[in-house]
């Protein structure tokens, strides 16, 4: 038992708010660009996207829409998708400690901007989500045998570009 509590422990302090903003200070990236929400203000987004279908085994699901066309690939930090969509607005934030410590929002195109960092500053993945989940894109830190180089890129809807190869 003591090992699963300390496990858990070691989990929420990697997957806390202050351990992804210094990760992100770290990589020279300045967080005010993101609004927080607390775990209050999260709840009804959350709920929302839960009662439309996006849930998997009672949790929140970045899975795609039924029909929808569906962007992925493989990209170095530097080299964001020619793909994505130049401008949608705002998007939320979502991160490992999002259940536990509440959604951020932010313009799209500081997402874009600063999606590595805030990959690798979650260590496991980012998505940038809008308020109606008619577009997700997902960023996950894939490892390699030679480490964390390379993200993986899975996008739907309004964050796609339109033809997605221009």
């Amino acid at each position: 038992m003591a090992d699963s509590e300390t496990f858990m422990s070691a989990w929420r302090h990697a997957h806390s708010k202050s351990a992804f903003l210094a990760g992100l200070s770290s990589r020279g990236v300045d967080p005010s660009f993101l609004k927080w929400l607390t775990v209050n203000e999260s709840r009804p987004y959350i709920e929302r996207w839960l009662a439309a279908g996006h849930e998997r085994y009672g949790r929140l699901a970045l899975n795609p829409v039924p029909g929808s066309a569906v962007m992925r690939g493989d990209y170095l930090d530097a080299e964001p998708p020619r793909w994505l969509a130049p401008d949608i607005g705002s998007v939320f934030v979502l991160w490992s400690g999002y259940m536990e410590y509440g959604l951020a929002q932010c313009a799209w195109a500081l997402f874009v901007a600063n999606y590595a960092a805030m990959a690798r500053a979650d260590g496991e993945f980012i998505a940038a989500v809008t308020a109606d989940m008619n577009g997700v894109v997902s960023v996950d830190v894939e490892r390699d045998r030679l480490g964390d180089r390379m993200l993986e890129f899975t996008a739907w809807g309004c964050v796609v570009r339109t033809p997605p190869d221009s």
